[in-house]
């Protein structure tokens, strides 16, 4: 495994359960030196659920992720939704639709979206593979 061309975090598993390891990132304070740090908020929540059998509670585990699948975590939350509020905000305006309305639609298909994005789940979690190592 090249650990150069990826992102990677120290954590602690801190609770196993049903195939489910949780674990709790330790290095969150290198993430002001990152160039995603805008697009990840693992400031902000620094745990994460990752399916695992052979964890314990109290591993110390590095978990790696490409930064191509990074970008396209980043894109499907962040910038795909906000792309379309912005079109749905651009088409109705030029039909003259109030202000209220435009912004009332533009907030409602966010509704479709992320349901859509949570029917497909299985797709995603493929998309977007967490790698994690015992340390």
């Amino acid at each position: 495994m090249r650990e150069a061309n990826q992102i990677s975090h120290d954590a602690i598993v801190t609770d196993c359960s049903n195939g489910q390891a949780r674990l709790s990132l330790m290095s969150v304070e290198d993430c002001h030196h990152c160039h995603l740090k805008s697009l990840c908020k693992l400031e902000d929540d620094p745990t994460l659920s990752v399916a695992s059998r052979d964890l314990h509670v109290g591993d110390m585990v590095k978990i790696y992720l490409r930064p191509s699948q990074a970008f396209a975590a980043s894109f499907l939350a962040y910038l795909l939704p906000s792309l379309l509020i912005i079109g749905i905000l651009v088409i109705g305006t030029g039909y003259g639709l109030s202000d209220v309305k435009l912004g009332s639609i533009a907030l409602l298909s966010l509704i479709p979206y992320y349901t859509l994005i949570a029917l497909t789940r299985k797709r995603v979690k493929n998309l977007i593979d967490l790698q994690v190592k015992k340390l």
